[in-house]
């Protein structure tokens, strides 16, 4: 039972950090391409790397 509880816990903290790890990366994807834009890189490259990305 004990064990049980630790395990939920666990998984939890897994949970949470994987999901702020994605809210974190996703918003620093659009940041970096809004950069690179500033940069005249083509919009075609930022779009291949963003699709890049996000596989």
């Amino acid at each position: 039972m004990h064990t049980q509880k630790l395990e939920i816990q666990r998984d939890v903290i897994f949970g949470v950090s994987f999901a702020l790890l994605a809210a974190i990366g996703f918003s620093a994807k659009a940041i970096l391409v809004k950069l690179a834009y500033l940069e005249h890189v083509d919009a075609i490259t930022l779009l291949a790397l963003s699709y890049a990305g996000s596989t």
